[in-house]
C-alpha cells in the first residue's frame, strides 16, 4: 500500500476488511510469513523529513531505512558498523556507497537530530554504533508538509 493511498482504497482492492489494516497500522502488529510474502513493507515518513532542505538524498534515504528497521520484526536498530552501513544503503550505480559518504550522512542525522548515537560511552569510531531514529528535529522543520509548500509556488520562484 502506498503511504498516499487511502486505506478504504487499499482495502477494497485487497479485499481486506478496512478495521484490520487500520488497527494493523496503528497497533505495528507482526505479520505471518504468508502476509508478509503478501505484502511488502512500507515505512510512514513525516512530510518535513521529505522536504527539508538540510537533509541531502542520501541522508534521508539513510535515515528512511534506519526508521524501517527500528520498527520491522525488532527491538529497534541492531549495532551497525559504518561498513554494514553502507551495505544497507544503495550507492551510485547499484555500487555500495562509501564510508566517507555514509559518515557524511550519519553526521546530518545525527546533526538534526533525527539519529541519535546511544552507545556506550567510549565505543570506537569503527565498533558497531546503536543509533535510535527519531521523527522531531532538534531546529525548526521547515516545510510542514508538501501541499503548504506547493501553495507558495509562483512561476517566477527561480529568478
Amino acid at each position: 500500500m502506498h503511504r498516499t493511498e487511502p486505506v478504504e482504497q487499499h482495502c477494497a482492492q485487497e479485499a481486506m476488511p478496512v478495521d484490520t489494516v487500520q488497527e494493523e497500522l496503528a497497533a505495528g502488529a507482526p505479520e505471518t510469513g504468508q502476509e508478509q510474502a503478501a505484502r511488502p513493507a512500507f515505512t510512514l515518513v513525516p512530510d518535513w523529513v521529505m522536504l527539508c532542505e538540510r537533509i541531502p538524498p542520501t541522508a534521508f534515504r539513510l535515515w528512511c531505512i534506519l526508521r524501517s528497521m527500528q520498527f520491522e520484526r525488532g527491538p529497534g536498530i541492531p549495532p551497525l558498523t559504518v561498513d554494514q552501513v553502507c551495505w544497507v544503503l544503495p550507492g551510485v550505480n547499484g555500487k555500495p556507497t562509501s564510508r566517507a559518504r555514509a559518515r557524511e550522512a550519519l553526521t546530518v542525522l545525527l546533526g538534526e537530530g533525527l539519529l541519535l548515537d546511544v552507545s556506550a560511552k567510549g565505543t570506537g569510531r569503527s565498533a558497531a554504533r546503536t543509533y535510535v531514529a527519531q521523527d522531531r528535529p532538534d531546529g525548526s522543520m521547515g516545510w510542514s508538509g508538501a501541499r503548504r509548500k506547493l501553495g507558495r509556488y509562483w512561476p517566477g520562484w527561480r529568478g
